[in-house]
């Protein structure tokens, strides 16, 4: 599916930041390099193998477990998270046969898949933006997976692989493109989870979502899963989508914004974000949103056990729903008193590149943090600390540079 064009807002300048050096037009070298490099990781081959299998018409159980045999390591893991509290199996599991004829070939498929991501071996971030993102990447797989058995969509599993792979598009970027990128992840998480697409596309022209779906398609996805992931920043695109793939879109959204509020808990805007499209969306008043949250909080750590990554410290949701409610309601009772003093300024509710979902307000008064100023399509974004470029690597020029 082609990728559309995309509208761009104008965003208020409250910020008087450093400019990032203007990128050239270039999106589609930067896509090309994805698909033609030979630095970017690839899955294990017994998880390959498996996807490879399980597509085929007359796959069979005894042809997977053939293959799982090969990877005692993964065996075990797969055996883990089978029985793991994200299943909440009543009986056990004790075998590779009980194991896949309880999931399915399909859900085999994306689960071994996600089992295999943390085995992958990108350049290395910091130990803080590692651990952002796996916080984050954890905290939207497992909110995906529940998202979706409450919509009674018919392959968790897919959507649980989905969220976790939504935003390897960073690491993919910061691997071809680390002295253009790196400055980005510098900035901090508040300005990040609301300007994040803006300010790669203002730098390389192609956001994280375009790249992880490139790089998912090298690995023979299915379209149902790697045009959610392009297209999951951007609700009205999102909406565009066909069907399956459509409601996929919806769900990561709501499921990305969610695992925002780990590392960005000091946004009253991105609360009542969440608030809202679980209300409007998902049909979810507060407590059940609480309820939904404090799930998902208690299967975080040991989901990222079984992945084996570090995740660092998780927000508590419910203390993060409750100060952003205390510091709405401040601000309105604040703007309240002072509406006839003077005009006051406006800032964007986020990164959106089109129009927000219905019930969410695009434009509020100031509580979020500092917007890239003057925003326009092919405009340069600005953030709100210095940038400090690295030389530039010699493996990949950025698109459009000698």
């Amino acid at each position: 599916m082609a990728t559309p064009t995309r509208r761009v807002p104008s965003l208020a300048s409250v910020s008087h930041a450093p400019v990032v050096p203007k990128a050239q037009p270039g999106r589609e070298s930067v896509l090309t390099a994805i698909r033609n490099s030979s630095e970017l990781p690839t899955p294990p081959a017994v998880a390959l193998q498996i996807i490879q299998k399980a597509s085929e018409p007359d796959c069979e159980i005894r042809d997977l477990e053939a293959i799982l045999g090969r990877d005692p390591a993964l065996c075990a893991k797969l055996l883990r998270t089978v029985n793991s509290c994200v299943y909440g199996l009543r009986q056990p599991v004790s075998s590779i046969p009980a194991a896949i004829r309880h999931l399915g070939i399909n859900p085999l498929r994306s689960l071994v898949l996600t089992l295999s991501l943390a085995n992958l071996r990108f350049s290395p971030l910091s130990r803080e933006a590692l651990e952002n993102y796996w916080r984050t990447s954890v905290a939207g797989a497992l909110a995906m997976r529940q998202l979706a058995i409450r919509a009674r969509c018919p392959r968790p599993e897919d959507d649980l692989v989905a969220g976790l792979l939504r935003d390897v598009g960073l690491l993919v970027l910061h691997q071809l493109y680390p002295a253009e990128y790196q400055p980005l992840l510098e900035t901090s998480p508040e300005v990040l989870s609301a300007f994040q697409c803006m300010l790669e596309e203002g730098t390389l022209h192609v956001n994280h979502a375009d790249a992880g779906a490139e790089l998912l398609r090298t690995w023979h996805l299915p379209d149902d899963i790697t045009e959610p992931v392009r297209h999951h920043h951007d609700w009205e695109w999102a909406n565009q989508l066909p069907g399956a793939q459509r409601q996929r879109a919806r769900l990561l959204y709501f499921a990305s914004q969610i695992a925002f509020l780990q590392t960005a808990p000091n946004r009253p805007l991105l609360v009542r974000e969440v608030m809202t499209l679980a209300r409007e969306q998902f049909q979810m008043d507060e407590p059940s949103l609480r309820d939904f949250l404090g799930v998902l909080e208690g299967q975080m750590g040991e989901f990222a056990s079984i992945l084996q990554v570090n995740i660092g410290d998780a927000a508590t949701f419910s203390s993060v729903l409750s100060r952003g409610v205390e510091e709405l309601t401040r601000l309105a009772l604040s703007a309240t008193s002072s509406e006839t003093a003077a005009p006051e300024r406006t800032v964007s509710l986020n990164h959106r590149l089109a129009p927000p979902p219905p019930g969410v307000t695009q434009d509020v008064r100031l509580s979020d943090p500092p917007a890239p100023a003057n925003w326009r399509s092919g405009a340069t974004p600005v953030i709100s600390r210095p940038l400090k470029m690295k030389p530039q690597s010699k493996k990949h020029a950025a698109p459009g540079r000698k």
